[in-house]
C-alpha cells in the first residue's frame, strides 16, 4: 500500500501506519478467504483491460467481525502501457446488506402469506400512490414503483433514513428537518399524520403530494408506514375554481348581476353579494327573504311582481320580468330578473334560484336613445335633402319625407327603382365601394318615375358601421340639382351664344370692311370724278356705276338683315306639326327641279320622330335650303339620289339629309362651309347665304348641324334638334 485515508481504521480496526509501514499488513490477508481468489480474479481480469471495476465482498476486521464492502478501482498504466498501480477507494455497506437481506425476507415471508401469489406484490408496486416502510429510526425498508421509479436508485436508498433521502432528492436541509419532526409526532402521538408538501420534479415544475404517515407494529418490531397521494391535478383545479369564481364575481359587479337561492326543504334565502350591492344595503343589516325584497320594490310594480312570483312557485313556470326598486336613499332603479327550478343531484337538497340585473343604465340610454331618434327623425322628415338608408342587399330600410311618395313602391324594394337606368351601374359601384371599403363618394344621377317628376339629383354615399367596424348599411343623401343644373346648362348655352354672336359679328364686320367697301369706294371715286365739264354721255356712264354701287350696298344689306332675322325668332311660335308634312311641302315647291334632274327621293321618318314642336317655318326652309343644295349641286355624271331620314333618340330629334352630288373637299373647306358668302364652285349661282341661314335657324332653335361629305362621292348633314 502506497497510501490508505485514515477512514480505513473505522472500517478495519488498522491504522493507516501499519497498512503502509515497514512490518506492513496486506489487506488481502483481511478479505474473507471465501471471496479473495473471486475478488482477486474480477479486479486484475478488468483492470488488465482498464476497465472500471465495482464489486461487493467481505473483509474479517482487528475484532475478528465480518463487514460487507463495496470497492471502486481502476488501473494507473506508464506510457508504455504497463499496469503500475491500482487506485480506488472501499465503503462499508455491511448496513445495507442486513436492510437487503431483512427485505428479502420479508419479501419472502409476504409471498409464503400470499401463496406465492405476485398478484398482491405487482398491486403495491403499481399502486398510484407512493407508499413506503420506515423503522424506528427512519430508515427505509421498503419503497414501491411510485415512490421511487428508478430501481438503482431505490436498492440505494434501503437502509437510509428520510433525511438522506430528502438530500439525496435535491430538497433543502429545512425541508429534510420538517419531515423528520412530521416522524416524531408520529412517535410522540401514536396515530396518523397528515400534511401537504410542494416539490419540484426533474423538469422543474412543482408537485403537490398529500402525505399520510401512519404507525403500526409487527411483531415486536414498530414501524411507520408512509403514503403519498399526487394531488398537483386536484390543486390546479382548486386553483382554477378560485380564480373563475373571482372573475365570475367581478364580471357580476362589472355587469351588476346578482344571484338569489331558496333551498325548499328549509325554506331558507342565500343573497349574493351583488343583490346587497343593488339594494345598497350591508349584509348585517337584513335578512333575506322574499317579503324583504318585496319591500324594495317600487308601489307600483309591487303587486305585478307578486303574481309573478306566485306563478313560479305554484305552477313551477319559470318567469323574465323589469320592474323597478326604491333603495333607502331614495334612488329609483330598473331591475330585470329571471328564474329557473334546478336541483343538484339526487343526494343534495332540491333548491330554486334565480338572477336579478341591475338595468337602469340600459334603461336610461334607451330611453335617451329613443328621444334622439325622434330627435334625429324629426329633422330628416323636415329636411329638404331625401335620406335614404339600403342594406347589403341594395334594398331601402329607410327614407325620409315618405308623405311625397309612395312608400309600398320603395321600401324594401332595389334602390336602383328609383334611378333613371342609365345610371344604374355607377351608381352599383359605388354603393358597393361603401360596402367594401367604407369608402365615401358622390354621383349625379337623374331620378326616375318612382319620383313625383325626373329631376337631377347630387347624391353623398356614406357608409354606416356596427360596433366591430363593419359596415352595416349605406346612407344616401339626394339633394335636388335640378335648379343649379338648369342654370349651369343656361350659363353654357349662353356662353355658347355668346361666342356664336362673337363670331358672326367678326364675319359681318369683314362683310362690312369688306364687301361694303368697295360699292362705296366706288362711289366716292365717281362723285370725283363728276364735274361740270363732263359730256352726257360721260355723266350717264358715271351716274350707271353709281347706281350699280348703291344697289350693291342695298343688296348687302338687305342679305344681312335675312340672316339677322334668322337668328331672331322672338316673333315666332312654336306649334305642333309633323315633318313629313314639311318634307311634302318642300318636295312639291321643288318639283320642277326635282323632274329636271331626274332626282330619286327616299323618305324613311320613324313614327315617334315624326312628330315636332317648334317653328315650322324655320324647319320647312332648312329642309328647302338641304334639299334644293343637294338638287343644285348634283354630280354631272349621274341623277341626284337623295335620302331624307329622322330618328327620335335620348329626347331629341336627328335628322340626316345625304345626296350623292358633288361633294366638298372638307381638308380644304371645312371650316368655312357655313360661313356667310361661302362658295365652293362657280359652276352654279349663289351668294353663300343658304348654308349660312340654314345653320343659323338651326341653332336659334336649340339645334346643332354636322357634315360629312367625300369629294366626288356626295355630302351628309346630320341635324339635331330638341322638340
Amino acid at each position: 500500500m502506497d497510501y490508505i485515508s485514515s477512514g480505513c481504521f473505522k472500517l478495519t480496526g488498522y491504522s493507516d501506519e501499519e497498512f503502509t509501514g515497514n512490518d506492513n499488513i496486506g489487506y488481502n490477508s483481511i478479505i474473507h478467504p471465501e471471496d479473495r481468489v473471486l475478488v482477486n480474479d474480477y479486479l486484475f481480469s478488468r483492470l488488465l483491460k482498464n476497465e472500471v471495476c465495482n464489486c461487493e465482498y467481505r473483509i474479517i476486521n482487528r475484532d475478528g467481525r465480518i463487514r460487507w464492502v463495496n470497492e471502486i478501482a481502476n488501473g494507473v498504466f506508464n506510457e508504455y502501457g504497463d499496469l503500475q498501480k491500482i487506485e480506488g477507494h472501499i465503503s462499508d455497506i455491511t448496513e445495507k446488506k442486513e436492510y437487503k437481506d431483512y427485505i428479502e425476507s420479508l419479501e419472502t415471508l409476504i409471498a409464503e402469506a400470499t401463496a406465492s401469489n405476485e398478484f398482491y406484490k405487482n398491486i403495491i408496486n403499481n399502486a398510484n400512490i407512493e407508499i413506503s416502510i420506515l423503522d424506528p429510526d427512519n430508515r427505509y425498508r421498503l419503497i414501491n414503483k411510485s415512490a421511487i421509479e428508478n430501481e438503482e436508485l431505490r436498492e440505494l436508498m434501503i437502509g437510509r433514513n428520510d433525511f438522506d433521502y430528502c438530500l439525496e432528492k435535491g430538497m433543502s436541509p429545512v425541508f429534510a428537518e420538517a419531515r423528520s419532526r412530521m416522524y416524531k409526532l408520529v412517535d410522540e402521538l401514536q396515530k396518523p399524520v397528515e400534511w401537504m408538501e410542494e416539490l419540484k420534479d426533474d423538469k422543474g415544475d412543482n408537485h403537490y403530494y398529500v402525505r399520510t404517515l401512519k404507525p403500526f407494529t409487527a411483531g415486536e418490531m414498530s414501524y411507520k408506514m408512509s403514503y403519498g397521494v399526487d394531488v398537483t391535478a386536484l390543486k390546479f383545479i382548486q386553483k382554477e375554481l378560485v380564480r373563475r369564481e373571482h372573475l365570475l364575481s367581478f364580471s357580476h359587479k362589472l355587469a351588476k348581476i346578482g344571484y338569489w337561492v331558496w333551498y325548499k326543504k328549509t325554506s331558507a334565502y342565500e343573497w349574493s353579494d351583488c343583490v346587497y350591492d343593488i339594494l345598497e344595503v350591508e349584509r348585517k343589516d337584513i335578512h333575506p327573504s322574499l317579503n324583504t325584497y318585496y319591500s324594495f320594490i317600487h308601489e307600483d310594480d309591487r303587486e305585478a311582481v307578486k303574481q309573478t312570483i306566485a306563478g313560479f312557485y305554484h305552477a313551477k313556470r319559470p318567469f323574465v320580468t323589469e320592474y323597478r326598486i326604491v333603495t333607502p336613499t331614495g334612488k329609483i332603479k330598473y331591475i330585470k330578473e329571471q328564474s329557473c327550478m334546478q336541483a343538484e343531484d339526487i343526494n343534495s337538497e332540491e333548491y330554486d334560484f334565480g338572477i336579478v340585473q341591475d338595468i337602469t343604465e340600459t334603461k336610461r340610454s334607451q330611453e335617451a336613445l329613443a328621444k334622439s331618434e325622434d330627435h334625429f327623425r324629426a329633422i330628416a322628415e323636415s329636411s329638404p335633402v331625401f335620406i335614404l338608408e339600403i342594406n347589403t342587399s341594395y334594398e331601402v330600410i329607410y327614407i325620409n319625407r315618405s308623405r311625397y311618395l309612395n312608400i309600398s313602391d320603395i321600401l324594401f324594394k332595389p334602390v336602383f327603382n328609383l334611378v333613371d337606368e342609365e345610371y344604374h351601374d355607377e351608381l352599383k359601384a359605388k354603393v358597393d365601394a361603401a360596402f367594401g371599403q367604407a369608402a365615401t363618394d358622390s354621383i349625379e344621377v337623374r331620378s326616375s318615375a318612382a319620383f313625383p317628376e325626373s329631376q337631377w339629383y347630387n347624391v353623398s354615399i356614406g357608409a354606416v358601421k356596427d360596433r366591430v367596424g363593419g359596415v352595416r348599411s349605406v346612407i344616401l343623401l339626394a339633394h335636388d340639382n335640378t335648379e343649379k343644373r338648369q342654370i349651369e346648362e343656361e350659363k353654357e348655352r349662353l356662353i355658347r351664344e355668346i361666342n356664336h354672336k362673337y363670331n358672326e359679328l367678326m364675319q359681318f364686320n369683314y362683310i362690312v370692311s369688306h364687301n361694303l367697301r368697295s360699292p362705296v369706294a366706288n362711289i366716292l371715286g365717281m362723285t370725283y370724278l363728276l364735274t361740270p365739264d363732263l359730256s352726257r354721255d360721260e355723266a350717264r356712264m358715271f351716274y350707271d356705276y353709281i347706281a350699280q354701287s348703291a344697289e350693291s350696298i342695298d343688296t348687302l344689306i338687305k342679305d344681312l338683315n335675312t340672316v339677322l332675322s334668322a337668328r331672331s325668332p322672338l316673333n315666332e311660335k312654336r306649334e305642333p306639326f309633323t315633318l313629313r308634312e314639311i318634307v311634302e311641302v318642300v318636295c312639291n315647291n321643288l318639283e320642277t327641279q326635282i323632274n329636271e334632274s331626274l332626282a330619286f327621293i327616299c323618305i324613311d321618318i320613324d313614327p315617334d320622330a315624326d312628330k315636332l314642336n317648334s317653328i315650322k317655318s324655320y324647319v320647312q326652309s332648312i329642309i328647302y335650303n338641304l334639299l334644293s343644295n343637294a338638287i343644285k349641286y348634283k354630280a354631272p355624271e349621274r341623277a341626284p339620289e337623295i335620302s331624307i331620314k329622322a330618328k327620335r333618340r335620348e329626347g331629341t330629334t336627328h335628322i340626316e339629309v345625304s345626296d350623292n352630288g358633288m361633294g366638298i373637299n372638307l381638308g380644304l373647306y371645312g371650316d368655312q362651309i357655313f360661313g356667310l358668302y361661302k362658295r365652293f364652285t362657280t359652276r352654279h349661282e349663289g351668294k353663300g347665304l343658304g348654308l349660312h341661314m340654314t345653320k343659323a335657324q338651326i341653332e336659334s332653335l336649340g339645334g346643332t348641324i354636322h357634315v360629312e361629305s367625300e369629294e366626288g362621292k356626295g355630302t351628309s348633314f346630320l341635324i339635331t334638334l330638341a322638340n
